[in-house]
């Protein structure tokens, strides 16, 4: 293979295979509803939308052979080439759904009151589903419309999310991984509560020798741990209201501002615990031991011999931010519009928590800035459209926790990037559109982000790019 010259067959069917990795995906929806006026208030009929739905859903996974990898009889797996085994999974449930929508139109425009427009609306969802079990999903909300063009609206929801097949379904597997235990005398004064920590640690059976306190192995060699999915997850919750204006001047036609602070609360979410997180989540908790412990085993010097990694419910996230629009629209010359609009966004909160161990602060971190925005200016003309597009990407750090003095270069300062796309009918029913992406060739900032620059954030890691678009209408 290293030599000179054409490789032989024998050669290359020696050090080549053919991947077929399978999936499989299928979803079947009965939907029934029914809706319609109740009865007329002064501002317009009350209207009543009633509902039922039923889903089931199915997925099959075969990684195929290269990837299954070789099984020597004894339940044993090699991989071939540098990907590990990779288990296939099979799993599906179904869900009973019952919904309703109600409008209350209190005030309308045609009535002449003081108040120009007001209305309420609300809706409910109960979900029973066949693993997760049954929880309401809600949100109730109104606009108030003192005087025309101006708009005040809020709005408060229940949402969930029920956990995906994989999630549920996804088979034990075997790795190998290290870890920072909490026990180790390294990291045994950290985390929202050290002395917690040191005391669920010593309840555990833990001894810190006087001179050498306790060095855990997993910390610097690789240990044996499982990941696996949970039949046992439920629902992720979340809890969010918002209230904001609209305001749409009648002496600007074609203007619209929109403002509105968003606030998100995220319980029991789902995530797959790593061993240092299983471990974080048994020894931070005041109500030791944990489930989390049972996840763990040690043997008879404390050292940790296995864990047992996967879904959990066991996070939660916290967002506060602002969200504007300004857009407007009009025509400047015949047959020719103009476009314009800015989408911003502040960041005001973004924290996640596992379990009860430490907040992680992602406010202001690389691909969450605090501030960032987009801006758009199109023109139409005829059956030609042009499209140029701004982003901007507020200065942002590596560790939103961490000292200011933690990193040599502590995060990357704000970036732009500018796009641009010329669009066209070449007939009644096709549409070509041609894509500049990164217009200036905008490298990513100094230094790279992690993972070589490749997170979404950054797309200029790219370079320039072009993309031909069709569009066909039947």
């Amino acid at each position: 293979l290293f030599g000179v010259g054409r490789f032989s067959q024998e050669a290359l069917d020696y050090v080549t295979t053919i991947a077929d990795p399978t999936a499989n995906n299928s979803q079947l929806v009965l939907n029934a509803n029914v809706n319609g006026p109740l009865f007329s208030l002064p501002g317009g009929d009350v209207v009543l939308s009633l509902g039922y739905e039923h889903r089931r859903e199915k997925t099959s996974f075969d990684p195929g052979t290269f990837y299954f990898g070789e099984d020597d009889g004894a339940g044993n797996r090699t991989q071939f080439g540098r990907t590990i085994p990779v288990d296939p999974v099979k799993g599906k449930f179904n869900t009973n759904e019952f919904f309703g929508e109600l409008l209350i139109p209190i005030i309308s425009p045609d009535m002449d009151s003081f108040i120009h427009a007001l209305e309420f609306d609300g809706a409910a969802r109960y979900i029973d589903h066949s693993i997760a079990g049954g929880d309401w999903t809600w949100t109730a909300g109104g606009r108030l419309t003192p005087v025309q063009g101006f708009t005040i609206r809020g709005n408060f929801t229940r949402s969930v999310r029920a956990p995906a097949i994989t999630e549920i379904f996804n088979p034990t597997s075997q790795a190998f991984a290290t870890a920072n235990d909490p026990c180790d005398s390294r990291f045994v004064n950290r985390g929202p509560d050290p002395a917690q920590r040191q005391a669920n640690c010593i309840a555990d059976g833990i001894v810190y020798d006087p001179d050498t306190g306790f060095i855990s192995n997993i910390v610097d060699f690789a240990s044996p741990i499982s990941v696996s999915g949970n039949p046992d997850l439920q629902n992720e919750k979340a809890d969010s209201w918002t209230v904001g204006a609209v305001i749409r001047p009648r002496f600007v036609p074609g203007l619209t501002v929109a403002v509105d602070w968003v606030d998100i609360k995220l319980k029991k979410a789902i995530l797959s615990l790593n061993a240092r997180q299983t471990l974080e989540a048994c020894y931070d908790t005041s109500a030791f031991p944990s489930v989390y412990c049972d996840r763990i085993d040690r043997d008879a010097t404390g050292q940790v011999d296995f864990v047992r990694t996967g879904f959990v419910n066991a996070a939660s996230y916290d967002f506060e931010g602002l969200t504007a629009e300004i857009a407007w629209r009009g025509e400047v010359a015949p047959e020719t519009s103009l476009g314009l609009s800015l989408n911003y966004l502040y960041v005001n909160k973004l924290e996640t928590r596992v379990a009860e161990g430490s907040i992680d602060t992602i406010r202001g971190e690389i691909g969450n800035p605090k501030h960032s925005f987009t801006a758009n200016i199109n023109v139409d003309r005829g059956p030609v459209n042009l499209l140029w597009q701004t982003q901007y990407f507020g200065k942002s750090v590596w560790d939103a926790d961490a000292a200011s003095d933690a990193y040599e270069y502590n995060g990357v300062g704000d970036w732009w990037l500018f796009n641009a796309s010329l669009g066209f009918d070449v007939a009644k029913n096709f549409e070509m559109r041609v894509i500049v992406d990164n217009v200036f060739d905008k490298a990513p900032p100094f230094p790279a982000p992690a993972a070589n620059g490749t997170i979404t954030y950054y797309s200029g890691i790219l370079g320039r790019y072009f993309r031909l678009a069709g569009k066909v209408k039947f």
